[in-house]
């Protein structure tokens, strides 16, 4: 799904930024509606001069390489010199099981609190994404909090188990620390598992 923006539009700020959401709605609506699976986007924090952000969503081949070799690496266009590449970033984004879009950052850096004031600024995102959204580095990964309770949880299991494992073998007797660690790992796994089955709703 392609986005109608090349790389010659960064140099008309203003009519990029009247312009932004038209250019987003057809890619953002076909990712919400599940016709494409997963679209590249680039974004910027406060990139126009009122301080709100860019962001395309689709195939925008021009903008991708500028974000990629170029504004991820500090480098400006024309008389912008540089520009602070903590504030770039590019990668994929997709429907993640739960409904939200998730941005999985491939290049640079997506703070959050920057990120919803981005999101906030360009009215087709404030209106289809919201609060509903996910910033996850890398494609592979989700980051929500139960699945980290819940791999936390596994973590402390396995760290129990290999100690359990360890104490069983013959001749060895379980001093009063081990048991002690034991007993601490069991609490923690206990208090995981009851966070976990909270957040599931799981009686």
């Amino acid at each position: 799904m392609k986005m109608n923006l090349k790389a010659k539009d960064f140099a008309k700020k203003e009519e990029l930024q009247k312009s932004l959401s038209t250019l987003l709605k057809k890619p953002l609506m076909a990712l919400l509606s599940g016709k494409v699976d997963k679209l590249p986007f680039c974004y910027e924090a406060e990139y126009f001069d009122d301080g709100s952000g860019f962001m395309s969503i689709g195939v925008a081949k021009e903008v991708d390489k500028l974000f990629k070799t170029k504004r991820s690496k500090g480098q400006g266009q024309g008389d912008e010199g540089k520009i602070d590449k903590k504030k770039v970033a590019f990668g994929v984004c997709r429907l993640s099981p739960e409904g939200s879009i998730e941005f999985c950052v491939l290049g640079g850096l997506m703070k959050p609190m920057e990120a919803k004031k981005c999101i906030k600024s360009i009215p087709i995102l404030k209106k289809k994404v919201g609060d509903k959204y996910i910033i996850s580095k890398g494609e592979a990964e989700i980051v929500n909090e139960e699945a980290g309770a819940k791999e936390e949880g596994q973590g402390q299991d396995k760290a129990n188990a290999n100690a359990e494992e360890k104490a069983q073998k013959p001749g060895k007797k379980l001093t009063p620390e081990q048991k002690d660690k034991i007993k601490v790992n069991m609490t923690k796994i206990d208090a995981k598992l009851k966070q976990i089955a909270k957040a599931l709703k799981i009686d």
